[in-house]
């Protein structure tokens, strides 16, 4: 077949090749903290003293397998954007 700009077979229909399940499930803020006992902030002649541990994007569940597996790193980014790293921190509250 010669190239051509004529539109014999239709190519401009719409398709569903490219549709993919963007269906997921994503933990996005978890923290884990400990306050500690009253006896001891007390001794440091504090009213409270906690410590915690703080993540952001941690987990995506999605699907891998199957005719219609996402593709993409993450769901939530445009065509050819970087994934949303994940991030940590630690921090601790004083209430003197």
């Amino acid at each position: 077949m010669a190239v051509s700009l004529l539109n014999q077979n239709n190519e401009w229909r719409p398709s569903t090749y490219f549709v993919e399940n963007g269906s997921y499930l994503k933990l996005r803020n978890a923290q884990l903290g400990y306050s500690f006992p009253k006896p001891l902030t007390e001794q440091l002649r504090l009213q409270q003293l906690r410590l915690y541990v703080q993540g952001t994007n941690l987990l995506t569940f999605k699907d891998r397998k199957g005719p219609n597996a996402y593709t993409s790193p993450d769901p939530e980014v445009q065509l050819l954007g970087f994934p949303i790293a994940p991030a940590f921190s630690t921090g601790l509250n004083v209430t003197f």
